[in-house]
C-alpha cells in the first residue's frame, strides 16, 4: 500500500491482505479455560485419579463406578472477567503507538450431569459440558500529524468462541481396587470473528482513505469418545488414566466476507480522483470425517488418606495439522496439582495449581494470540444432609453447594500492525508483540445426592 503519488497503484484490499486469516483458519487457542464440575473447580482439575461424581463423565469415566448414590449435579462459572493488555498493538514507525486493551465479563454455564446406579458396581451417567467459552472485544486508535501531513489508523476486533459436548458414560467396578469406564460425546462448536481496520492519509494536495472489514464464522458438528481406569494398588495410593480420541467432525460450515474500499482525492489533478470497492464472500457446508482435535491422554496419581487427598497429573496432546477444518496445533503438555480436605460431614475445601499452555504452531494475522496460562483455584463445598424415613432407597438426601475462585495469567504474543504514516507502507512481516491476559472466574455449583 502506498499513499505517496509515486505509488499510486494502490491495490484495493491491501489492508485486508495484511490482516485477513486464511479461509477456515481456527483462531481459538487454549483448551481448558473452563473447569468442569464442582470438585474440579476447587482443585484445578487435578481429578483424573480421584473423581467420583458426575464430572467423571468428562475427566475419567471410570470414576462413574465409584458413585454410591444417584446424583444430579448443576454447576457453572457464574462470571469470568478477562483483562487484556497488548501494548503497542498498532504503531507508526515515527514512534506513536496505541495499546490493545480490553475488559470482558461473560457468564458461563459450564456443566450439568446426572448419575444413575444400575447395579452393584455398574453406573450410568450423562452430561452436558461447556469446556470453552471465550470472548474478546478491543479497539485502538492512532494518529500522526507532521508538517501538514496527517495519518490515522483505527482498529476494532470482536471475537467469540464456544464449544459444547453432550454425552454419556458407563462405569464398571471390576473389583474393590479397579474400575473402568467408557464415554462418548457429540460435539458442537462455533467461532466468530469480526475485524474492522481503517486508514486515513491527508497531505498537502492528496487524500486517501481505506476501509477493510473481515467477518468469519465457523460452525462444526462432530463426535469423540474415550475410556479410562482408576486403580488403587494400596489404600493410600490411587492411579488414574483417561484417554480421549480425536474429535471427528462430520459437518462444518465456514462463512466469510472480505470487504475493502478506497477513495483517492487529488487536489492538483482531479482527473486522478478514484473510488474502488471490492468484496469476497463465501458460505458453504462441507461433510466428511476430519480430525479437529488431537488424541488426549491424562495420567494422574493421588495420595489418599482418610479425609484428604493430594493429586498430581499430566495432560498430553499430540500435534495435529488439518487445513480442511482449520486446525494447526503443536504437541501440548499441561500439569495440574490439587488437594481436597473433608473438614467434617458438612464442609470440604480444595485448592490447586494448573497450566494451560498454547496449542498453536504459529500466529500470522493481526490480532492473533499465542498464550500460555498459569493459575490456581480455591474452593469451598457445603453439604447439608436430610434424613429420610424407613423404606426409602437411601437413608438421606444430601444437598451440596460449591463456591470456587479461579485465577489465571496468560503470557505470550500477539500479532500487531506497524505502518509508516508518511508514505502509508505496512511493515512486513507484522511485529510479534507481548500480550498479557488476566482471567478471574467465580464458580457456583449445586448438587443433589439421593
Amino acid at each position: 500500500m502506498g499513499w505517496c503519488r509515486g505509488g499510486r497503484e494502490i491495490a484495493v484490499g491491501s489492508l485486508v491482505i495484511a490482516c485477513w486469516a486464511v479461509t477456515s483458519e481456527a483462531r481459538a487457542g487454549n483448551d481448558d479455560g473452563v473447569l468442569l464440575g464442582n470438585t474440579a473447580a476447587m482443585t484445578a482439575g487435578a481429578v483424573v485419579a480421584t473423581v467420583g461424581d458426575g464430572s467423571a463423565v468428562w475427566y475419567n469415566p471410570a470414576g462413574i463406578a465409584a458413585a454410591d448414590r444417584n446424583a444430579v449435579d448443576v454447576s457453572g462459572s457464574a462470571f469470568q472477567l478477562r483483562i487484556i493488555d497488548q501494548p503497542q498493538l498498532i504503531r507508526f514507525t515515527t514512534g506513536e503507538s496505541a495499546d490493545g486493551n480490553a475488559v470482558d465479563l461473560i457468564s458461563i454455564p459450564s456443566a450439568v450431569t446426572g448419575v444413575r446406579r444400575l447395579d452393584d458396581g455398574v453406573n450410568l451417567a450423562f452430561g452436558i459440558f461447556v469446556p470453552e467459552l471465550r470472548q474478546r472485544s478491543l479497539s485502538a486508535h492512532l494518529e500522526h500529524l507532521d508538517g501538514g501531513v496527517g495519518s490515522r489508523l483505527d482498529l476494532g476486533i470482536q471475537e467469540r468462541s464456544q464449544r459444547y459436548h453432550a454425552g454419556g458414560a458407563l462405569g464398571v467396578r471390576i473389583d474393590r481396587n479397579f474400575r473402568v469406564g467408557f464415554n462418548v460425546f457429540v460435539r458442537y462448536q462455533t467461532r466468530s470473528y469480526d475485524e474492522q481496520l481503517g486508514a486515513y492519509y491527508e497531505g498537502m494536495d492528496l487524500l486517501v482513505q481505506q476501509q477493510a472489514q473481515i467477518r468469519e464464522s465457523l460452525t462444526a458438528i462432530g463426535i469423540e469418545g474415550g475410556a479410562g481406569f482408576q486403580w488403587t494398588p494400596i489404600p493410600e495410593l490411587a492411579v488414574g488414566v483417561s484417554v480421549r480420541s480425536p474429535a471427528m467432525e462430520f459437518a462444518w460450515n465456514y462463512a466469510a466476507s472480505n470487504v475493502a474500499s478506497e477513495v483517492v482525492l487529488d487536489d492538483v489533478d482531479p482527473t486522478l480522483d478514484s473510488a474502488a470497492y471490492d468484496a469476497l464472500v463465501g458460505d458453504e457446508w462441507a461433510f466428511g470425517a476430519e480430525a479437529s482435535s488431537p488424541l488426549r491422554v491424562w495420567l494422574g496419581v493421588a495420595l489418599t488418606l482418610d479425609r484428604f487427598w493430594l493429586s498430581a497429573e499430566v495432560d498430553l496432546q499430540h500435534p495435529l495439522d488439518n487445513p480442511t477444518v482449520g486446525v494447526e496445533r503443536d504437541f501440548v503438555w499441561n500439569a495440574r496439582v490439587g488437594a481436597h480436605y473433608e473438614v467434617d460431614e458438612s464442609v470440604r475445601v480444595g485448592a490447586g495449581l494448573f497450566t494451560d499452555n498454547r496449542t498453536r504452531t504459529r500466529i500470522r494475522y493481526l490480532g492473533e494470540e499465542n498464550m500460555d496460562y498459569y493459575g490456581g483455584t480455591l474452593g469451598l463445598e457445603l453439604r447439608t444432609p436430610h434424613r429420610l424415613g424407613e423404606g426409602e432407597d437411601a437413608d438421606s438426601l444430601i444437598f451440596s453447594s460449591t463456591f470456587a475462585l479461579r485465577y489465571a495469567v496468560g503470557v505470550g504474543e500477539v500479532v500487531g500492525l506497524s505502518l509508516d504514516p508518511t508514505v502509508g507502507e505496512l511493515a512486513s512481516p507484522d511485529p510479534l508483540l507481548a500480550s498479557t491476559v488476566h482471567e478471574i472466574s467465580l464458580h457456583i455449583g449445586s448438587a443433589l445426592f439421593f
